[in-house]
């Protein structure tokens, strides 16, 4: 087993529904093989169940992170995201990347982005960068 190799959680990517299954699927082999299918108090089925449940769960947590968030819940501590605000006229959602700016000196505290963008009223964290290719 290659252990140098990042997983999809190391990543921060929610792994796909089909990797789960096969994950599950191997577990509940795994243990079925090694217990006899029971173990002293132990329902594999149930284990199995459970573990499935925590997954899923653990997947749609990830996915409801990288979605659209009120501004109010942004890290204000410099990390780049994705800020964005809803055009008054068509309802299309507007974003840029930016980070905030704590002011200083000559500035006030402000949402510093490299475009024109009004006060933002949502965020997202940036995506993965691309994977390299060898």
């Amino acid at each position: 087993m290659d252990t140098t190799s990042k997983s999809s959680s190391d990543r921060g990517s929610p792994l796909p529904r089909e990797r789960i299954e096969t994950l599950i699927e191997s577990a509940a082999r795994y243990f079925r093989n090694c217990a006899g299918g029971t173990e002293e108090g132990v329902d594999v089925d149930e284990l199995i169940a459970d573990m499935a449940t925590a997954l899923s769960t653990l997947q749609r947590a990830q996915q409801e992170a990288r979605a659209w968030q009120p501004i109010e819940t942004a890290k204000r501590d410099g990390t780049r995201i994705i800020l964005g605000r809803k055009q008054a006229m068509s309802g299309a959602m507007i974003a840029v990347s930016g980070h905030w700016n704590s002011g200083g000196a000559y500035h006030m505290p402000h949402w510093s982005t490299a475009s024109i963008l009004p006060e933002p009223t949502h965020w997202m964290p940036l995506p993965d960068p691309p994977q390299e290719t060898p």
